[in-house]
This record gives C-alpha cells, structure tokens and sequence, in this order.
C-alpha cells in the first residue's frame, strides 16, 4: 500500500510561476490532484498565480499577497535554480510570513517521463512539511 501513515489535506494553497510556464504548472497540479488522494492526501484546486517575469522582486511581491493565515503552502515554480532568488522566498517564508513553501525547479516537472514520480515526492514532502506522517515503526 502507497498510504501514507497520517495524511494531512490540502485544501488552501497556492502555485506561484511565471507565464510562460503556465502548460508545466496546469499539468503539476492536475498531477497532484490525481496522485496525491492515492497516498491518501486529497487536495483541492490551488490558487494559481501567474508572474510576468522571474524578478525574485515579483516572486516576493506575490507571495507577500497571497500569504494569508489560511494558506497551508505556498508552491512556487522556478524556471531556473538561482541561489539568492531561493534563499530571498524561503527568508520570506520563513521569517516574514511564517507560511511552509515548496520550491520546485521547472526543468525537474517539465520532463514527462519524470513528472509522475517527481509529484508524488513533491505531495510527500509537502505532507510532512504541514505536519503528517509518512511512516513509522512498529
């Protein structure tokens, strides 16, 4: 059994991108809204925001926006790794609006023969990021 030990639902969250990685984030989430319940995890549809540019600026403004107590994680989508752009939204995260995120590198979700697998490690870990359980011992 895929089950996870205690899972937690995801009922408000939100998915930050850029425009033109729209076709990458549709597809993440109707993933996750596929796969997830199979481990136990159902989830609602996501607050989708899309960005015009990936100006760590823009990424702060938004979800600076879209945080409010009621967000259980906020996804953002990068379409490239960059150090300070990460370490600017997981600060943001962390400190000035206490909220779990999850970062996620475009290229890792746009590979198709990859993408099942990488959303479900991705439901998995954002599981235990908003405090469930993935496995334990008897």
């Amino acid at each position: 059994s895929n089950q996870m030990l205690s899972a937690v639902d995801l009922k408000k969250w939100c998915v930050v991108y850029v425009t033109k990685n729209e076709q990458v984030a549709q597809n993440f989430v109707t993933l996750m809204t596929k796969l997830a319940p199979k481990m136990g995890m159902r989830v609602a549809q996501p607050d989708m925001q899309a960005l015009p540019n990936d100006r760590t600026e823009t990424y702060l403004k938004c979800i600076r926006d879209s945080v409010n107590p009621n967000v259980q994680i906020v996804v953002t989508i990068m379409p490239t790794p960059r150090d300070d752009r990460y370490s600017a939204v997981k600060k943001l995260c962390c400190v000035e609006k206490p909220v779990p995120s999850q970062v996620i590198n475009f290229k890792t979700i746009s590979n198709e023969k990859k993408v099942s697998s990488v959303v479900q490690k991705v439901a998995l870990q954002i599981n235990c990021k908003l405090g469930g359980e993935l496995w334990g011992c008897s």
